[in-house]
């Protein structure tokens, strides 16, 4: 998309670039993390792309439902003698779901594809305080996709409150035949209530229909916004909902500290219409991609995450070593199988209750020191991650930007997160 070539390179400086409006919302994002920093990192948005609609999968065949994000951002973090620590970032989020259960059984499910472009530089730092390490400048990108695939009801055989492959399978729902799906965006303002944006474009054509919006540096629209609420799932016939919160500035909520480049993702499962069989226990089957590198995972006492590594970010998956489950906090039981270095399989698995909630983190965060030179990618190939993800209405919308000099944004203060209940107010 010409839009993401006009954005590399020094890019973060005045520039003119034409913007192809595809399936999602652009987000540029800086979040440098460094104990030197002498502040914490200054954030400036430069333009908020949003959209929902459908469109025909080029791969499957089949329409999804879509709601889309994306962000473009940039950050500074300032280092003793006047040095400094900047980051521009591009953040394309699409959520997912097949429209109808006419699919063939073994394509995509419920699936969340994020792809960023990350461009990082130290002026006036040593090696020994540059975020990333010996090497001053450093850029990164890769499309990772999060694929929600089966709930499962199995028994467990073994006893661990895990799912392993291979044991018995009472009931498996598969999200890419879903009965009644849906995607939905909301953006809000103060208090989560919702906040009305402009929609300037529809996008339609043989096999697509998308509403398009955006909102520039500047915007007071864009000083309202404290941020956006995206639903996907299948209400039959068990409810799973999958709630996840982008803020656009630094933000707590649940007790997590975000940055724009996070996602909050809220899980949620409500067994209405009753269990297939006795002594049963739920899982969710995820599949992990990554383009560009391999996954890892760590775990402590209260968390476990897969995350990958590049010389200018990080990107993760985490989940919270507990849900609450019918009401009382229940441990979430974890099986990671990995068939090769960029696709990880992931059980997460619940206890057997009529309700269940869980708190995933999608996202970006600081580049692993010592991050090996050669996984750095040439800017100019950032083109390439966008290509398939709006070849189906690349062609229909662009736009031409004109961005002005460097701006610079009073921080917010953070929303209110939550209720004691813990859903939104």
């Amino acid at each position: 998309m010409g839009g993401m070539a006009g954005c590399h390179g020094a890019g973060w400086r005045g520039r003119a670039a034409a913007v192809a409006v595809g399936f999602a919302i652009l987000i540029a994002i800086g979040s440098p993390q460094s104990a030197a920093a002498l502040e914490p990192a200054a954030y400036a948005i430069e333009k908020i792309f949003y959209g929902s609609g459908w469109s025909t999968d080029p791969a499957w065949g089949n329409r999804r439902q879509l709601a889309l994000l994306n962000l473009t951002l940039e950050s500074s973090s300032a280092y003793p003698d006047n040095g400094s620590f900047e980051r521009f970032s591009q953040i394309f989020v699409e959520f997912s779901i097949p429209a109808d259960a006419t699919g063939p059984a073994n394509g995509p499910g419920l699936r969340i594809r994020f792809s960023y472009y990350v461009s990082a530089q130290c002026v006036g730092l040593d090696a020994s305080s540059c975020p990333i390490g010996p090497n001053t400048t450093a850029t990164s990108q890769d499309v990772l996709e999060l694929e929600i695939q089966r709930l499962l009801e199995f028994h467990d055989l073994d006893g661990d409150g895990a799912y392993d492959p291979g044991e018995p399978i009472a009931r498996a729902i598969s999200y890419a035949r879903p009965e009644s799906p849906f995607a939905a965006l909301f953006p809000f303002g103060d208090s989560f209530t919702h906040l009305v944006l402009p929609f300037a474009w529809n996008v339609t054509g043989p096999g697509t229909s998308i509403a398009l919006g955006a909102l520039f540096a500047n915007d007071t629209l864009l000083d309202a916004l404290n941020g956006f609420r995206i639903t996907v799932g299948d209400g039959t016939p068990v409810n799973l909902t999958l709630d996840a919160y982008l803020f656009p500035r630094p933000s707590t909520y649940k007790g997590i500290p975000l940055t724009p480049d996070r996602l909050k993702l809220d899980l949620y499962i409500g067994h209405h219409s009753g269990f297939a069989e006795n002594g049963t226990s739920i899982a969710l089957e995820m599949r992990l991609t990554s383009t560009q590198h391999a996954w890892s995972s760590t775990s402590n006492a209260s968390a476990e995450s897969l995350s990958t590594s590049s010389a200018a970010a990080s990107a993760f998956f985490s989940w919270d070593s507990n849900a609450t489950v019918d009401g009382a906090s229940a441990s979430v039981r974890s099986t990671i199988v990995s068939p090769n270095e960029n696709e990880t399989l992931v059980y997460l698995a619940y206890p057997r209750g009529e309700v269940i909630w869980h708190d995933p983190v999608l996202g970006l965060g600081p580049a692993s020191e010592g991050a090996p030179a050669d996984a750095e990618v040439p800017a100019t190939g950032g083109l390439a991650l966008w290509v398939g993800l709006a070849v189906a209405v690349i062609a229909l919308v662009a736009i031409g930007i004109w961005f002005g000099r460097r701006r610079s944004r009073r921080l917010p203060e953070q929303p209110e997160s939550d209720t004691q209940d813990g859903t939104p107010k």
